[in-house]
């Protein structure tokens, strides 16, 4: 730890050797019980690089005591060499310096008169106590020099405590932080899971990113007899989920416990649930919603036309996902036992077992939507109206006029009906609180 201690440098003329031998005999004791170091260039060893030395010397010394003289005041070294360093760490603040004046000289006449001398009056130190009273001076100056450091000391190791302290204080909030953070997400996990085992649309909902698009249609022959497509507008649509395929058998069962009453295709748990009406609908989603605490509805007529065009990713798409019908959708031609062709005919259908069938099985459309065209007809919220002039722009349901209490829309076509009706335009209207096996629903949130 001598690098803590004060290191005493001693500068003096080579004259001045027996006053040197006085005073560091009195120092010596410093050194002896560690208090300080002691240096004057009687310690350099034989063979020592005398300039490298003294030079290191000059550079670690924190206390210089100045042997004053009129040959020190008068040597070449002194004053070319270690006073200019010894006064410049002075000024700086990194020594102090310490002049005993041995003999009546002209020391008030150099840059040692700065200096406050050791002795009172800067009397030669014959005239005073000698070299003990100067070493006392000398051996306060350390005490001082040893009681800051240990001051300094004190300041540091208490910071250090303080540090860590606030470290360990740091830790431990970063510790219960994390842990709370970990439970907090635990308990979100739990939560989800409890969700999922009661919601089985959890993880079926697909979210729809908001956009504007042109909704209905109205050129081509096809469309001059369907008025209430028109007029062509543009709708914005915000963001919402969808649910991949509309509601099952079996996800019916799990939410109201039994299948509905006149179900027409049974014992198909992944076919779409048929033959509810927009009233029961409303019941299903009464029970779905106090189970598990979401807000689950039917989806306005401009987010179903939006999602079955393939929304912002859109690619134009007579039906939804393709412009090859048997791609995507369930229709009379193609929902039998065997494929039929020609016109719409009622008799081909009853004899060739058309039907529904499982969801998912043809391919989706652009937003990963499975049979929104084809296989059941879907309910919408919105009341239904014969055009859509004064519809709203915004993709709200339009549930005011029209024939609210009586009729509702439904979307998509289905397995017993012609193309035309699997357009993703397609608009079609039937009594709220009927119930056929051609009428399903798809869940929106």
């Amino acid at each position: 730890m001598t690098d803590r201690i004060p290191h005493i440098f001693i500068a003096y003329a080579r004259r001045d050797k027996a006053a040197l031998t006085e005073l560091s005999t009195h120092l010596q004791f410093l050194q002896r019980r560690k208090m300080c170091t002691i240096f004057y260039d009687g310690e350099i060893k034989p063979g020592e690089r005398w300039d490298k030395r003294l030079k290191d010397e000059l550079h670690k010394a924190t206390i210089f005591v100045l042997l004053v003289s009129a040959d020190f005041l008068n040597s070449d070294y002194v004053n070319d060499v270690e006073l200019p360093k010894i006064l410049n760490k002075e000024k700086q603040g990194t020594a102090k310096v310490l002049p005993v004046i041995l003999k009546k000289c002209l020391w008030k006449y150099s840059e040692i008169s700065e200096l406050q001398v050791i002795m009172d009056g800067g009397k030669p130190i014959g005239q005073t106590g000698g070299f003990g009273e100067a070493a006392d001076a000398i051996a306060n100056v350390v005490t001082e020099y040893n009681q800051a450091i240990k001051d300094e000391l004190a300041v540091t190791e208490l910071k250090k405590k303080q540090a860590e302290e606030q470290k360990r204080k740091t830790e431990q909030e970063k510790k219960e932080r994390l842990q709370k953070e970990k439970e907090r997400k635990k308990r979100k996990a739990e939560e989800a899971a409890r969700r999922r085992a009661a919601d089985p649309f959890h993880d079926l909902m697909v979210p729809i990113k908001g956009g504007t698009f042109q909704m209905g249609d109205e050129h081509g022959d096809l469309w001059k007899k369907w008025k209430d497509c028109r007029p062509l507008h543009p709708v914005t649509v915000k963001g919402f989920h969808l649910c991949q395929y509309p509601v099952t058998q079996a996800q019916w069962r799990k939410v109201m416990g039994s299948d509905p009453p006149e179900l027409g295709f049974k014992g198909c748990d992944d076919c779409p649930v048929e033959s509810v009406s927009w009233d029961d609908v409303q019941e299903f989603l009464k029970k779905l919603n106090a189970k598990t605490g979401e807000r689950y509805r039917l989806p306005s007529e401009a987010e179903w036309e939006f999602a079955a065009r393939g929304g912002t990713k859109s690619k134009g798409y007579e039906y939804a996902g393709s412009n090859d019908v048997e791609k995507v959708a369930w229709y009379w031609k193609n929902s039998g036992d065997k494929k039929l062709y020609g016109d719409w005919d009622l008799g081909k259908i009853l004899i060739n077992n058309c039907r529904t069938h499982p969801v998912s099985q043809k391919a989706a459309n652009e937003l990963g939507l499975y049979d929104m065209s084809g296989n059941v007809w879907e309910w919408c919220e919105d009341v239904w109206h014969g055009d859509y002039k004064g519809a709203p722009d915004d993709g709200r349901a339009w549930v005011e006029g029209g024939e609210k209490g009586r009729r509702r829309v439904v979307r998509g076509g289905s397995w017993i009906r012609d193309v035309r009706y699997c357009r993703c335009a397609f608009r079609y209207r039937v009594n709220q609180d009927i119930r056929n096996d051609r009428i399903g629903f798809r869940l929106a949130r």
